[in-house]
């Protein structure tokens, strides 16, 4: 009921809203919490109620798809920053670390739907922490560097998804870091370079599609935009490759989508959106060394990007925006390798089956899940 009331705000009936007005009214509303459990009880309720604005507006049809995908990403980025200022300034009071500069050096990466700004209602948020610690002087009799930024990172993610008496923020997923769960939750920018430069495979490549800064400060975001750029763009696909993104969607479509996989899956099944989404980023793959116009992160702009480029055809790239079966169909006939959806849920059993088996799976602190799955989220 109170978050009802909360939509006679004219502030919370906009249609839509920037990230900046979002986050000069959280700025505000935090300013004025007494302490830490307030301020995330404010976090949360102001999550709420920006999910609420959202929703109505989206039911009432005043927001096209990619308009709720790209506030819900605003509502994130605000939400993340928030999170990550009281998180810095949390570890700062406690270590004794005084508010030098070098203290500021952790920006966060945003994969999968977060980085492509594609968010959905239900989505976690796929998180990756790079630090610059500055001047390794500076730290002499502090704590290192990367006990300090892990401590921020720990922190971050405790804000946004610890449940409060206003329930939590976001989920957090952290397993496409280097090594996933077996790697150090913060990087340094050097080991994050050298990692995709000698260690990473072909699907972290890929999901690197996706990787944007969405917090911290904008030389460290520069600079990791260039790594992710030279990475995933510096060259094509060769043929092992090509042939490995074939088995790992096989894998996918085995392992998640089950026996049933092929008939109800809208999402991992043959046919289905992770078809659509494995397509696209090959052929970004293959041609964005020397096409950097089809460098989108977002499928919906890859496909028109293909199209502009001539590498795939236009009318089924349009049709791909639409519905997956059609979408599916569409690409097959272009002569891409799109398996097509023959049969779509009837029931409403199973398609809330089918619901369940898309719904991301949590959170930090869980076993490393099989690399084809670490891929399907990758690839968003």
């Amino acid at each position: 009921p109170e978050l009802l009331d909360s939509l006679v705000r004219a502030d919370l009936v906009q249609i839509v809203r920037g990230r900046g007005s979002m986050a000069e009214e959280l700025g505000a509303r935090l300013a004025a919490a007494p302490d830490l459990e307030a301020e995330l009880d404010t976090l949360r309720r102001f999550r709420h109620e920006e999910f609420l604005r959202i929703g109505v507006h989206d039911i009432q049809g005043k927001l096209e798809p990619h308009e709720v995908a790209s506030q819900l990403t605003s509502l994130a980025e605000t939400c993340l920053a928030s999170a990550l200022a009281l998180a810095r300034r949390e570890v700062l009071a406690r270590t004794g670390v005084p508010p030098a500069p070098p203290t500021e050096g952790l920006a966060v990466l945003g994969m999968g739907k977060l980085g492509a700004e594609e968010l959905t209602y239900n989505s976690d948020l796929d998180l990756i922490f790079v630090y610059d610690a500055g001047d390794a002087a500076w730290w002499s009799g502090r704590p290192t560097p990367h006990e300090f930024f892990t401590r921020i990172a720990q922190r971050t993610i405790s804000a946004l998804q610890t449940p409060t008496r206003e329930g939590l923020a976001y989920r957090i997923d952290m397993r496409l870091r280097p090594s996933g769960n077996q790697g150090s939750l913060v990087c340094s920018v050097e080991a994050f370079e050298a990692y995709h430069r000698t260690s990473a495979q072909v699907w972290e490549r890929q999901a690197l599609i996706k990787a944007r800064a969405v917090a911290g400060p904008r030389p460290l975001a520069a600079r990791l935009e260039e790594i992710r750029t030279r990475f995933v763009y510096g060259r094509g696909l060769d043929d092992g490759e090509r042939l490995e993104i074939a088995r790992m969607r096989e894998r996918i479509e085995r392992e998640r989508a089950g026996a049933r996989g092929e008939l109800g899956n809208i999402k991992t099944g043959r046919g289905g959106l992770v078809d659509i989404e494995f397509l696209v980023q090959t052929l970004q793959l293959r041609h964005g060394h020397d096409h950097p116009g089809v460098r989108a992160r977002d499928t919906r702009g890859a496909l028109a990007a293909l199209a502009a480029e001539g590498i795939l055809s236009a009318s089924p790239a349009k049709r791909s925006t639409r519905s997956p079966g059609r979408s599916c169909r569409s690409l097959a006939g272009s002569g891409t390798r799109a398996a097509t959806a023959r049969r779509w849920p009837r029931s409403w059993t199973t398609m809330r089956g089918s619901a369940r088996r898309c719904a991301p799976s949590t959170i930090v602190g869980s076993e490393r899940p099989p690399r084809s799955l670490r891929c399907a989220r990758a690839s968003g």
